[in-house]
Parts: structure tokens; sequence; C-alpha cells
């Protein structure tokens, strides 16, 4: 309810408000006009104001005495500098340099849909990460006590040996092959025996094994039909031989596709010129996490690059690649190069649907190769379509004036005439290999400055880097970090050479400081365990007859860290037995001498504590009747107390120790093949293949 005041001071307002206000607006007018009428007039007369101005120039034009000016200042408290003339010599001999504040670009006054304005692309992550344990003997550089390399001055005997045993794949020259590995042949008269036709073909299967074990993912229907659907040359060049050893190293490849395709359009997107939307790709950053005994994971920490270096930059020779170099999927700066193994073979170390066809088929020799060169003395004859010997890098050396090399290249086993191959050598191939811009340290690609860097004036687009057309390029990372009996899983990103660094033509909001840019992470990669360096795999229930009856088949897998031999044996076990004891077994060679059998410590310091499995009845009260074969499993007592399960249906088909089992059994049939060069065998060669 309104207030009667308040309503009847409101009537009153809007009755009498109008001439309150108008009323003192005239009362207004009224003092100012009074107060300008009673102001007093200023009195000056022309002659005065002509008067006062001459009398103001006769004091500007007035002279004054120097001393009567220095009196004055040093009765101020002024005091003349004595080193006027010092301080003006020494500003002279450090005088300003136009130059330096020249701008560093032209002005520009860019306009929307002009082209001139330069965004920044859009990166993207890494897709299809995979990750896979290895273990091996690696063909490395001896160090001195500074980590300088040893000369070798042919004189040390170790070195004779390495040189004489497995010969390598890869060495300093490069060439283009097609795939799978070859064959090299000594031919001489007469008809090759049905014994050589048999180590041909059982050379051919391991080689399949081996490629297929190497091959990680899945060829799409896509790609098959795209491939239904350069060769390089290069002489070696002398160098300085040094002393080389074989050590072993423990790793997880971690491999892994990017959407090369997408990148480049976002790159047209961002820069607006076709010809420099190409990724400048520097580096992969590697993270991991490690699983903890709780059964949660670490935070995502980076992987030491340093350490890994130390063995990528210390290589004397690489192992084949399957995956095509620039312009292909493969880059350096994307690809760690793999060391050349001795010892064991690598596994998950290429995409699949990334290798041309004819690399993921080892050749078959053709109809009469075996004696279509008989009786031409001192004539080989190397076929197969891998692309292995010549693919990468090989040392030139030796006695060898000149040789013709075309088409694929072999593999290990052909590469044993690599480092006898004189500077004189040609080589033809029909994909591009390490000459092409590929393989290499991933160092060299990954850690180096960007070829070509900003001027003073407007920075020039940096475009001397290796690209790739295709739409998909592979990644790969080597951990030589990891511990043994140990789980981790990796994330990575793809870090690029900034476009825009140091550019002034840019949109609002570019980065133009940073020199790099950072991708986003991928998805974790899945679990990978890395084997302990004597594990233990449940496999079967152990057959009846034994002293035992309730002992479970284990395979032990020894790993020796000094020379990356892995040796297994089988061995049974019951409850309140060590699994594995010191047995005779046969261990690889790499000199080509043939297995060793020495004794081997099997012990893995696991204690059974119960097991169970094997034939049983299908109900318990039947004396007779229908069984079933239930699965080996068993409880083991760990060296730190804890107590884990083995099972049959886990241990048996674990990707990993089927890998280990395959790659012992291909060394021990490698270790039989002897690789010494006999003289007269490298008088004159010639390769063909697929």
């Amino acid at each position: 309810m309104a207030n009667p005041a308040v309503d009847k001071m409101k009537a009153i307002g809007l009755k009498h408000g109008e001439k309150a206000v108008m009323s003192l607006a005239v009362v207004l007018f009224l003092l100012f006009v009074v107060t300008a009428i009673s102001k007093k007039t200023i009195e000056m007369k022309p002659e005065e104001l002509a008067e006062k101005a001459k009398s103001a120039e006769s004091n500007l034009a007035k002279v004054q005495k120097n001393e009567d000016i220095l009196k004055t200042i040093t009765d101020a408290g002024v005091k003349p500098s004595t080193e006027f003339e010092q301080i003006v010599v020494k500003q002279q001999s450090k005088a300003l340099n136009p130059a330096d504040y020249i701008v560093k670009s032209k002005w520009v006054t860019p306009e929307p849909g002009a082209g001139l304005i330069r965004d920044q692309p859009e990166l993207i992550a890494v897709e299809n990460l995979y990750a896979f344990p290895n273990r091996g003997g690696y063909l490395v550089y001896e160090l001195d006590a500074k980590g300088n390399k040893i000369v070798d001055d042919g004189k040390d005997p170790k070195a004779k040996k390495i040189r004489l045993g497995k010969r390598p794949r890869n060495r300093m020259m490069g060439a283009g092959g097609s795939g799978g590995s070859g064959s090299m042949m000594a031919m001489g008269g007469g008809q090759p025996s049905a014994k050589k036709k048999a180590e041909e073909e059982a050379r051919i299967k391991r080689d399949e094994n081996k490629l297929k074990s190497s091959l990680v993912g899945e060829v799409d229907a896509k790609t098959e039909a795209e491939e239904k659907k350069a060769d390089t040359s290069a002489a070696p060049t002398a160098q300085v031989n040094y002393k080389e050893t074989v050590k072993g190293y423990r790793s997880v490849v971690i491999t892994g596709t990017l959407d090369n395709k997408q990148l480049k359009e976002n790159y047209l997107a961002a820069l607006k010129d076709p010809a420099i939307a190409y990724p400048n790709y520097r580096r992969l950053d590697v993270e991991r996490q490690t699983l903890l005994p709780n059964g949660t994971w670490t935070a995502f920490a980076k992987v030491d690059a340093n350490k890994n270096y130390d063995v990528l930059d210390n290589l004397p020779e690489v192992d084949e690649e399957l995956v095509p170099g620039a312009p292909g999927p493969r880059l350096d700066a994307l690809v760690d190069p793999l060391p050349f193994p001795y010892a064991g073979n690598w596994a998950g170390v290429h995409i699949a649907k990334l290798v041309p066809k004819d690399r993921r088929e080892i050749a078959k020799p053709a109809p009469g190769m075996m004696n279509g060169m008989a009786g031409m003395p001192g004539m080989m004859s190397m076929s197969g379509s891998s692309g292995a010997a010549m693919d990468s890098t090989m040392r030139g050396g030796g006695s060898m004036p000149g040789m013709m090399m075309s088409g694929s290249s072999g593999s290990s086993k052909d590469s044993a005439m690599a480092r006898s191959m004189g500077p004189m050598m040609s080589m033809t191939g029909s994909s591009s290999g390490m000459m092409g811009g590929s393989s290499g340290s991933g160092r060299m690609g990954g850690m180096g400055m960007p070829t070509g860097a900003p001027v003073q004036g407007e920075p020039a687009d940096v475009t001397d880097f290796d690209k790739s057309e295709a739409d998909e390029v592979m990644i790969r990372s080597i951990d030589f970090t990891v511990k043994p009996d140990t789980t981790y899983r990796y994330h990575v990103r793809v870090v690029v050479f900034n476009p825009n660094y140091n550019r002034s033509d840019v949109s609002p909001g570019t980065d133009t400081e940073s020199e790099d840019l950072k991708g986003p992470w991928s998805e974790p990669s899945q679990e990978v365990t890395v084997p302990a360096d004597i594990a233990a795999y449940a496999i079967t229930k152990a057959k009846a007859g034994g002293r035992r009856k309730d002992q479970v088949t284990y395979q032990v897998v020894r790993w020796n860290p000094e020379d990356g031999n892995t040796v297994i044996r089988n061995d049974d076990a019951g409850p309140g037995e060590l699994i594995g004891t010191p047995a005779t077994a046969e261990v690889p060679a790499s000199d080509g001498s043939g297995e060793k059998r020495i004794l081997v410590d099997f012990n893995s310091h696991r204690f059974v504590v119960d097991a169970l499995g094997g034939v049983e009845p299908l109900a318990s009260s039947f004396k007779a009747g229908p069984s079933f074969d239930v699965p080996a499993m068993s409880l083991t007592l760990r060296p730190d107390a804890t107590v884990v399960i083995q099972a049959q249906p886990y241990d048996a088909p674990n990707e990993v120790r089927i890998e280990m089992e395959k790659n012992y059994a291909q060394e021990l049939k490698d270790s039989k093949d002897k690789k010494k060069r006999e003289p007269g065998m490298m008088g004159s060669m010639m390769m063909g293949g697929s």
C-alpha cells in the first residue's frame, strides 16, 4: 500500500515541477548578465602594446658576455664537465650500427583472402602403435676409455673371427632391392645334387619364417589392390676399418603409422602453397609407463634418447629394411635403424602393409637356375627379391676391381662378400634403398638442425629435407634401456620443424618463435613384457612314466647378456622342485663353426608350489570310462617371495616365447653355415633378381 505523504509529494511535483525549473533558469540567467556588466574592462591603448613589444624585443637582442653567463651558471652550483671531449671520443668508438635496426622482414599488410596469411598447421597423432620385445647380440664398434673407436690393424684374432662368421646384410653402399632373401650358389660343372636342392628348399623355408616374424600387422585389401595396379647406384668410398664386437642388448621396438596424406592436407590449408606443403619431420618423442607390483602404472616418463643413441650411433652395419625409403613411407627422422643381429633375429620391426608385395615373399629359384651356369668356372649366381644385402649399407674394401649387380639383393647369407667388394662396384636395383634418403641413424634425421635456416629479411621456406609421397609413413623407435622381467607400455608423438619460424606473414595467434612443433601424444601401446634373462614357461603336463606323476614340463629360456645368445631347454618339475638345473645344451655360434655343446646354468630360481593337469577321468567315481585332457597349471614361488600362476593356455601360445623358440632353432641351423671366403671364389659374379 502506497504512503500518503509520498503520493502527495508526487502530485505536487507533477503539477508545479515545470514551473520551478523555469523559474530557476531565469534567476541564473539574470545573475550571469549582472556579473558580466559589472566586470571591469581591460584598458590598454595600442601605443602601450607597441611599447611593451619593443621592450621585449630589446631584451631578446641584448648581448651577454661569456664571463657573465659562466658566473651565473657557477653561482647556481652547476660545474662544467672537464671530460666532455673524452666522452665524445668514447661514444664515437661505440657508434650505433644502423644495420642492427633494420626490420627483419618487409612491411606487409596481409589482406584476408589474398593468400598472404599463413596459419599454423594442425598436427596429428601416430596410430596403430605396437610394441614387441627383442633380445640379441648386435655388432657394434669397440670403444676405448674415452669413447672413441679403435682402429683395426688386422692383428686382432677376435675381429678376424667375426669377419669369417655370419655376414652382415648392409654396409656403406646402398642400392635398391625388390624384396625377399636371395640365394648364393657357387657354380661348377654338372647338375645340382638332391642334397643341394634340399638345402636350397630348407633355406627358402627358413627365410620365409624370418620374414614372417619380422612383419607386424596385416596387409589390407586396398593395399593389395594398389600393388596390382628408382633405380639408384653409388660407388663405395674407402674408409678406415675399426674394431668391432658383438654385444647383447635387450630392447622393445615400438612401431606405428602416421597419416601422412592428412598431414600434408593440413599443411596445404595452413601454408597456402602446394610446393611447401610437406612436413619436415624432426624426431619422435617417446615416453613409457612401468607396471608396478601392485598392478598400477607409473606416470609416463621420457625415454632416455641419449642412451639409445649410444647404441644406434655406434653401428658398423645395419639390418635390412623392407619398407622403401623416401619418397616412400620410411623416413630417417621417424625410423631408428636396426643393428645387425649376429645372435637372434628381429621381430615386429616392419609394418606389413607398407612392405611391397615382392618383399613380403621369398622368391623361389627359377627353373634351371641351379644348372644354368654349369661348367662356368669362377661364376656365381645370386637370386632373390629382398634387397637384404644391398638395401642399406655395406663397407667397401677388399680386392675386387669391379663388379656389377642388378635386380634385388640377397639375405645375410648372400652378403658374405659385402666387405670384399671394391670401390669400383656398380649396383642397380628396383626400389630405393639407403642412397635414396632412407635408413641410417635416427639421430641423424631426428636430432639434427633443419637444412637451411632463416636469414635476414623474410625467412625463405625450408625445402631441403626428405619428403614422402606415401599416404602413410612408418614410425619406429627402439628402446634399449628396458629391464628384464618388467612390463611397459608406450606412447609417442611426432615433432616437426615449425614452417612459420621467424616469419611475419602469419595470422594472429600463429607460433613464430618456437623452432619445433610437437604433435599430440598417441594412444598407449599394448602391454609388453621384457622376458627375464632366465624365463620358464609352462607348456604341457609331463609325460607319464617318469619318476613322478605331478610334474609339469617347463620350457626354460636362458639369454646371455654378454653375447646375446639364447639357449632353450625343456625341464620337468613338480611341487617342491626347482625349475631348471645346470645341463648340457647346444649354443649357437656366429663364426660359422657350428653349434657348441656346453654346460649352461638353467636355474630359474623358481620353485613349484603345486601343479595339476594331464588326463583326468570325467568323474572321480568312474574307475574307467571317458576322460579329458586338463591343461597344465602350476603355482610358482619367485625369488621375491611372490607366488604366480603359470598355465599352459597362457604360456604355450605366448608369441614372445614362440619367437624365441623359432629364433633359437634358426640360429642353430645358421651356426652350421660356414662363411669363409675361398681363394678365387670372388673372381666374377652375376646377380639376377625377380
